[in-house]
């Protein structure tokens, strides 16, 4: 009879899942069915030939193992047996396969009660011939081990012939299924890196190229963990990851110096070399990041005369030999990668740019439009308040007049500074004219906004600025409304702030006035 597994044994793997190559089959990949097809196919061909050794030399089992870290052990692929079998997983070296692992092949005659155990056999047998032999399931699987196990008094020389033959039938018929699979693979890898390089480019700020990079890498199946990373000030910043690794999240701020990471940067390069990773070059607090793995490549992403400023980080849990396969692969994707994060920094300046005023280095308009709007949103989500403060620098002409431009935007960037200063994260302060600021502040109720805007008022009005000799004393007259009720329009609001402000001018400057409706 033929045997598979116990069906009442859920928690044991199936067939497909014990192959060197289930990995591929993990992601839904577009090759997922080719995958799938081929493992099949694979069993198929498993399947008859242990049927017909069994035939041929008239045998009470004939058994396939994959011995492999992952299955912890050896597990049975497929077995043709008179004998009940069970399977595992058991040790590698448990039993009779304990002599494999000084020795490729095995052969008792006779096979007695003092012989070691058959571990897949479910009770003992104590009678008969036994071989073995264990060979490779191609680059980067795990080892197959070839059991028969006969009740005949001794193997024929004929008997042996047909044993070493189906042997390497068994290993030709692994290597061939696993290279044609690895050659698809290669190419469902590189039509979906090309796919993610051309969305890469449809991304423009440094975080929708961190995530576009990160779909890139994920392409591969037989990746772990990959990330793209920022060197900062010799320390290294996870930018973006994904993998099978179970981490809530990965540290920031590693220096980098006397590990792998630090040969990428210094020596413009890919390490190691062999892809083998190695704890001891790993920082301490990331080497629990890759328990498990087997394999890792770290890629710097190079920018002709530049700084290495991010690194491309891959671990794989299969043999260096499957990663280094990928590396030509990964090199070009690295030098994409470092040409579109440069066009992403660029892009990042040019925006901050559009939001920055170039003298004072704070909000301009258009940034003080655009949190406006949000913030009045999400004030009229909760219905809470939110204050504006609307100033002017008082009699700031004469200033321009007395002592020149130069002199006046000294002024208009110390007054920057102290309201810079004196607001918190969450409010914001713009230079929406010359010599006008307004200020958004959140949460801010009438009282609230009225003690900040007095508060900025004594600190400006405390300011002496040095020019050529002299001291200047300079004041502000300050607006300031707040937000009231869900219906009422920004517009509305900043009108407001503005009567306010023209009653401050009116009624002699350097004063804090609040609209009242």
């Amino acid at each position: 009879m033929f045997i598979r597994k116990d069906k009442t044994g859920s928690s044991e793997l199936s067939a497909v899942q014990l192959l060197p190559f289930t990995a591929m089959l993990q992601k839904g990949a577009s090759s997922g069915t080719f995958f799938s097809r081929q493992a099949v196919l694979l069993e198929q061909q498993v399947d008859f030939c242990l049927h017909l050794v069994c035939k041929a030399l008239d045998l009470t089992s004939a058994a396939l193992l994959i011995a492999d870290d992952e299955l912890a052990g050896c597990q049975v692929y497929a077995c043709c047996s008179k004998e009940a079998v069970r399977n595992g997983p058991f040790s590698a070296t448990q039993g009779i396969l304990g002599c494999l692992t000084m020795q490729d092949r095995v052969t008792l005659v006779p096979y007695r009660k003092t012989s070691p155990v058959i571990p897949y056999y479910a009770r003992s047998a104590f009678s008969g011939v036994f071989w073995a032999a264990r060979f490779s399931s191609g680059e980067g699987g795990g080892n197959l081990i070839l059991c028969l196990h006969g009740r005949a008094a001794t193997w024929t020389e004929s008997d042996l012939v047909v044993a070493e033959k189906l042997a390497v039938q068994l290993e030709q018929t692994f290597t061939l299924h696993i290279e044609k699979l690895g050659l698809q693979l290669e190419r469902d890898l590189l039509q979906q890196a090309f796919n993610g390089l051309r969305n890469l480019n449809t991304a423009l700020d440094l975080d929708a190229v961190y995530a576009a990079v990160i779909r890139v890498l994920e392409a591969n199946r037989q990746f772990a963990f990959c990330a793209v990373a920022a060197i900062e000030n010799d320390a290294l910043f996870f930018k973006g990851w994904s993998g099978q690794l179970t981490v809530p999240q990965l540290p920031g701020g590693i220096p980098v110096a006397d590990s792998l990471f630090a040969q990428v940067v210094k020596y413009r390069r890919s390490f190691p070399r062999d892809c083998r990773l190695s704890a001891e070059q790993i920082p301490l607090p990331l080497r629990s990041l890759f328990k498990g793995c087997h394999s890792l490549l770290v890629l710097p992403c190079l920018q002709q005369d530049q700084d290495v400023r991010h690194l491309l980080v891959i671990a794989s849990r299969f043999a260096e030999q499957s990663l280094a396969g990928c590396q030509d692969l990964l090199s070009l994707i690295a030098e994409q990668v470092a040409i579109k994060l440069d066009l992403a920094r660029s892009h990042d300046k040019i925006r901050q740019m559009a939001l920055q005023d170039s003298l004072t280095g704070i909000a301009n308009l258009r940034a003080f439009e655009n949190a406006f709007a949000t913030m009045h949103e999400r004030a009229k989500r909760r219905n809470g308040p939110l204050g504006l403060v609307v100033c002017d620098i008082d009699h700031f002409k004469k200033v321009n007049d007395t002592f020149g431009h130069p002199c006046g935007d000294l002024v208009i960037r110390t007054v920057a500074d102290v309201l810079a200063r004196e607001i918190r994260a969450v409010d914001l302060v713009a230079r929406t004219g010359g010599e006008e600021f307004r200020i958004l502040l959140e949460d801010a109720d009438g009282a609230s906004t009225a003690e900040v805007a007095e508060r900025i008022r004594s600190r400006i009005a405390a300011l002496r600025i040095p020019w050529q000799g002299q001291v200047l004393g300079v004041t502000i007259s300050m607006g300031t409304a707040t937000f009231q009720h869900d219906d009422m329009p920004r517009q509305d609001l900043i009108g407001y702030a503005d009567q306010a402000l023209y009653r401050a001018k009116r009624g002699g400057r350097d004063r804090v006035c609040h609209w009242k409706g």
